[in-house]
């Protein structure tokens, strides 16, 4: 296992969402989650199931907040009130995206069975979440300020998803933090006063990466 997260470990990037976007480009797509967090987030240039649809070949949106699935369709997007991790729509697909998504799920185990069955040969599924050791994460943890969501499950490190995908015929192709270049200065400010500065050009990239992106392929992908 060790062997294999240091391969799938890979550089970081600056945007998440337009990391996505690029991978879904001329593809065929499924979005989980396409509502995303909050209904006002498709107002926002950076809303990923708007900038995924611009991009891909086709895209399918699945999401379990009726009302909103409901109006998305009237706005002329091809959205499903679907539960991925219970079951999974018609057809096979390219690229499965579940951003923000497998923190919230009360099986995430079943978020990798249910790609395993609708990916196609070529197929991945592309996941992003919580970064469990972010350097806020930690120093929040350490002062007894933990400010995770209310709803959130689980944070997940590159190990736990590795095995989750293994279990469905799965492997971790890659995983690479999202490195926000404007919240890196603050941090490294607050980890200077434990640590000293020389040090901090030996910390791993993924400390200061609040989102981790991973992708699974299936097992005969990957030699």
């Amino acid at each position: 296992m060790s062997e294999a997260l240091r391969r799938a470990r890979s550089p970081v990037v600056s945007n998440r969402v337009g990391y996505l976007e690029n991978l879904a480009t001329g593809k065929d797509v499924l979005d989980v989650g396409a509502v995303d967090h909050v209904v006002q987030a498709r107002e926002k240039a950076d809303w990923l199931h708007q900038r995924i649809a611009r991009a891909a070949k086709s895209v399918l949106g699945l999401d379990v907040v009726a009302s909103e699935v409901e109006r998305l369709n009237r706005e002329g997007y091809r959205v499903l009130l679907m539960d991925f991790s219970e079951e999974v729509p018609a057809g096979t697909y390219d690229l499965i995206v579940c951003g923000e998504i497998i923190e919230h799920v009360a099986s995430p185990q079943k978020i990798f069975r249910s790609a395993a069955r609708i990916l196609r040969a070529e197929g991945r599924i592309a996941l992003t979440t919580p970064n469990p050791y972010f350097t806020r994460r930690i120093l929040n943890a350490i002062r007894w300020r933990t400010q995770e969501s209310a709803d959130h499950i689980a944070l997940f490190s590159p190990a736990n998803i590795a095995e989750m995908a293994m279990r469905e015929g799965m492997l971790l192709e890659s995983y690479r933090g999202v490195l926000d270049p404007g919240r890196i200065a603050s941090l490294r400010a607050h980890i200077s006063a434990l640590l000293r500065p020389v040090w901090l050009r030996f910390l791993p990239a993924e400390l200061f990466c609040e989102t981790i992106i991973y992708e699974c392929v299936k097992a005969t992908q990957v030699i």
